[in-house]
């Protein structure tokens, strides 16, 4: 789905500072979910804008859906940023779910055909009439998901998008993410919440320019590498690692996993 191969990017070029990506490597399969996480400062939100085309690197290759990046592919990919209160153009669900397909020119069946579907895949069972404003949190949060669903995307890119949930809510969202998986589209969250990368294929640490990747199953047996980088780790993963052995990889299926997440946070 996307391929970046070698590159380079720094704020300042010319100057004598540091690169903040160098020779940096990414591959993302189609219809997968990657989780990215990096120690503060690392660049997540900068290499979010690199894949909505908003950053121009130095050096390398950016590949989308087995094409060189251009304008085209802007339109093929959805975000979903940390503060959702940015992403609704409407007064009410409608109003903010009929932006896009419009602006796209989908026909007024089309369009209706567009919104009942992505209501449906987050989960959200609201009237058209509510207003935005009356929603809670984890509505709002899944109504900003429908919202990037009505441009049909092919890529789904989460910016620290779970950053203001609460534990349960981000569970729920990412129980959204995995049902999107399963449809078929690829994902693409960065997060501070090492935990949720468990429910992803791959896992990307960005770190001093780099992104170095591992499975779910290798996490546990990285908590200490992962804190020592900057990476955020709960001591509830120590216990869980305590209780299924750190010298054996781990391989809770999802739904064990889900499970275990809800009873320790």
């Amino acid at each position: 789905m996307l391929l970046l191969k070698e590159i380079s990017f720094s704020y300042n070029p010319t100057g004598f500072q540091k690169p903040l990506f160098d020779q940096l490597n990414l591959k993302v399969e189609k219809g997968s979910f990657f989780v990215l996480l990096g120690p503060l400062g690392s660049g997540k939100s900068t290499l979010v804008r690199l894949l909505l085309g908003l950053v121009n690197f130095e050096q390398g290759e950016y590949w989308f859906n087995g094409e060189k990046f251009s304008e085209k592919h802007r339109k093929l990919i959805s975000v979903v940023f940390e503060n959702v209160e940015d992403h609704f153009v409407g007064l009410s669900i409608e109003e903010d779910l009929s932006f896009s397909p419009r602006f796209l020119g989908f026909s007024p069946e089309e369009t209706r055909m567009v919104i009942e579907e992505a209501l449906k895949l987050v989960g959200l069972n609201k009237p058209l009439s509510t207003l935005i404003e009356s929603l809670s949190a984890g509505e709002k949060q899944r109504l900003a998901l429908a919202g990037a669903l009505t441009k049909k995307p092919l890529l789904l890119v989460s910016d620290e998008s779970t950053a203001y949930l609460d534990p349960q809510l981000r569970i729920k969202i990412n129980q959204v993410f995995l049902k999107l998986k399963k449809k078929g589209l690829t994902i693409f969250h960065t997060t501070h919440f090492l935990e949720e990368a468990f429910l992803s294929d791959y896992l990307g640490i960005l770190k001093e320019g780099k992104i170095e990747v591992f499975r779910p199953a290798e996490i546990l047996l990285n908590l200490e590498y992962f804190s020592e980088i900057g990476v955020y780790v709960p001591r509830w993963l120590f216990r869980v690692r305590k209780q299924f052995g750190k010298e054996s990889p781990f391989l809770l299926t999802r739904q064990s996993f889900l499970e275990v997440l809800c009873s320790m946070n």
